[in-house]
């Protein structure tokens, strides 16, 4: 009884923070996104249309507008002169490329690299149709930027509605079994594509994700900068992800000794330690306990912070506004999570090369030395999540192409 009124406490805290920044986003253009284009009915049709067609509706918009967004298929990797198709359905994969070909910065936002994970098909439609309207803010972008934007990595996913695993053959399956039951899945040794960018043996990846390697790195860029963009949809999340915002991770690798010593401090979050971190920041002889002193000043960090800034300036909540920090208040101590959390940011590098894991992001990150970004959105309304990636995209061009800085 204590912890749920506690929750709702702290929850009703949090809704009054929010409201008082809070931002009429149905009618909003920020200068870089479009907010009015999230439009619910849209989003209802998405769940209905196969992958080919919601290809069709883009291209008709874009052709009708005369948008200068190019649709570029990625070709095999075994073939340069074929375009690569998914066996068996044969649906190609389509990227959507703007801005300047000739500029160094090559940017990379990526969607539904889970099949079940629609509704970021559609935030890539809405970040590639805002970037094409007048401003100077979208102009600066364009100029500066080549961005590539891949709505769909997985289309027999989304055909499937469910991901993909690949075995150490680089065969896939979406068999629902193997995607349910984690200990078959491991028993034959399957793996979510979105670590088997990091195998280390080419013939363990699939086809599929070798030709996306070798487009990014020989045909477009290699990237600068790496976003993919994922939501929570697996059944019951709606019970420990209700209304939990937006989680942004951040990929950056440390040398070995720095990963040592992230290991061995923690998160201030509750009322107490965040005393006691200003406490020691204030004392020069105190030694340092706490990830936000120690990384205060590095770029990544504080970008990433950024980011995220921003995007409580519209008034959508992120992930650290809801989840733990309630656990954290307790005034008992429960057990450690082993995945702690700072201001809705993951250090993800060393977090996943301490466990053997190797994300999208983090290989492009070790391959070309881009800076790479992962988010997770959670059990709202689909408009909601489709809003809240937006407004991350927004945020990371203002950050790290516009560099912008928000406190």
């Amino acid at each position: 009884m204590f912890k749920n009124w506690l929750i709702k406490k702290i929850d009703k805290k949090i809704d009054n923070v929010v409201n008082r920044f809070k931002i009429d986003l149905s009618s909003y253009d920020s200068g870089i996104i479009d907010y009015a284009l999230i439009d619910q009915n849209e989003i209802n049709q998405l769940r209905g249309v196969s992958y080919p067609e919601f290809i069709d509706r883009l291209k008709k918009i874009v052709e009708k507008n005369k948008l200068p967004i190019k649709f570029v298929a990625i070709k095999d990797f075994k073939d340069p002169d074929r375009d690569f198709e998914t066996d068996p359905l044969g649906y190609k994969i389509y990227t959507l490329e703007l801005g300047n070909p000739d500029a160094t910065h090559k940017i990379v936002i990526e969607g539904t690299c889970h099949g079940g994970e629609r509704i970021h098909s559609l935030t890539c439609a809405v970040v590639a149709l805002s970037l094409c309207k007048e401003g100077p803010l979208r102009e600066k972008i364009l100029n500066s930027s080549h961005i590539s934007i891949l709505p769909a990595a997985d289309p027999l996913g989304w055909h499937k509605k469910t991901r993909a695993y690949v075995n150490m053959r680089g065969e896939e399956t979406r068999n629902p079994v193997v995607v349910n039951m984690n200990h078959i899945r491991n028993l034959f040794g399957w793996s979510d594509t979105n670590s088997v960018f990091g195998r280390n043996l080419e013939e363990a990846k699939s086809e599929r994700i070798r030709s996306i390697e070798k487009h990014l790195l020989e045909k477009f860029g290699p990237p600068t900068l790496y976003t993919s963009l994922h939501e929570t949809v697996m059944f019951g999340s709606h019970l420990f992800y209700g209304n939990a915002g937006i989680m942004i991770l951040l990929h950056h690798y440390f040398p070995d000794e720095i990963k040592d010593i992230l290991f061995s401090l923690h998160y201030a979050l509750t009322t107490g330690e965040k005393v006691d971190k200003l406490l020691r920041k204030l004392n020069p002889l105190s030694d340092l306990k706490y990830t936000e002193q120690y990384l205060e000043y590095h770029p990544a960090f504080e970008r990433a912070k950024s980011i995220r800034n921003y995007i409580k300036r519209l008034g959508i909540r992120t992930f650290e506004d809801k989840f733990f920090r309630v656990e954290r208040e307790l005034p008992f101590i429960g057990p450690k999570s082993e995945v702690t959390i700072a201001e809705s940011l993951l250090i993800t590098g060393p977090l996943f090369v301490k466990a053997g894991i190797v994300l999208a992001p983090d290989y492009y990150e070790k391959t070309s030395g881009s800076t790479g970004y992962t988010i997770e959105t959670f059990s709202q309304s689909e408009s909601e999540r489709v809003l809240q990636a937006a407004a991350f995209i927004d945020g990371t061009l203002r950050c790290e192409v516009l560099r912008e800085y928000y406190e």
